[in-house]
């Protein structure tokens, strides 16, 4: 059987990422106080670059409270999961599209 020419990779959903991101700053809000804003700013900017070790080095500084161990490593284990399909700067710059929205829309639109 013969491989296809190409490869298209697989990419998650950005709007998907973004919504993990902002479960993840969710999370970290008693560390974060009143920079959740603009440290959820910053984030989204290393996430769209496809920066994943920016986004996971960004929560160590920050005093998590023993009992939301667990879920900050599920969080975190999301985007370390994930990483190279979040290479986001690389897949734009290669044509690919990062977000469904517009394959969600043609659907909508064909099937409503």
């Amino acid at each position: 059987m013969s491989q296809p020419a190409f490869r298209i990779p697989h990419i998650v959903d950005l709007h998907h990422a973004r919504e993990h991101l902002g479960d993840l700053a969710k999370l970290l809000a008693p560390g974060l106080g009143e920079d959740r804003t603009s440290w959820l700013a910053e984030r989204k900017d290393e996430l769209d670059d496809g920066d994943i070790p920016a986004v996971l080095a960004a929560e160590g500084a920050l005093h998590i409270p023993a009992n939301k161990t667990k879920d900050l490593d599920t969080a975190l284990g999301y985007f370390e999961s994930n990483a190279a399909r979040m290479a986001y700067k690389a897949f734009r710059a290669a044509g690919h599209f990062v977000g469904s929205g517009s394959v969600e829309a043609g659907y909508k639109a064909v099937v409503a």
